[in-house]
């Protein structure tokens, strides 16, 4: 199957899945600027909970890995004026943006691990048990 990749910053939202099979949230150096520019534009809230309540696929990189997080903190002002701003609470994360001391750069994998899908008993299309899922860190 061939997809579409649209980039979207100004506007409405797309439809949400499965018209839109997966949604990428990128991130920048002012993180928290940028959850409170999303957070300022209720109509892409409703579609990004819409979109995952239906099954769709929802990327964070980088910041906007901890945008899908609890909270994201910046106590020393780091990336603008301190405070800590409510994430999008789609993962159970807590970020806090401290002064970098020395910089290592070490191989580090995540994932998330979703629920087992299961067939209906009428032979429907695989779906996702409501039972959790996890995410896992590898260092």
């Amino acid at each position: 199957d061939a997809y579409e990749v649209v980039w979207r910053r100004n506007g409405p939202p797309p439809r949400p899945y499965p018209e839109t099979a997966a949604v990428i949230l990128p991130g920048s150096r002012l993180t928290r600027l940028d959850l409170e520019w999303l957070r300022s534009r209720p109509d892409w809230i409703a579609f990004l909970h819409t979109h995952v309540e239906r099954g769709g696929v929802l990327l964070g990189l980088c910041g906007g890995y901890q945008m899908l997080g609890m909270n994201v903190s910046d106590p020393d002002g780091i990336e603008g004026d301190s405070g800590t701003s409510v994430g999008l609470g789609f993962l159970p994360v807590e970020t806090v943006i401290a002064p970098v001391v020395s910089k290592i750069v070490a191989p580090r994998v995540g994932y998330l691990r979703l629920p087992t899908p299961t067939e209906d008993q009428d032979n429907q299309p695989p779906t996702s048990k409501n039972d959790g899922c996890s995410i896992v860190a590898d260092s």
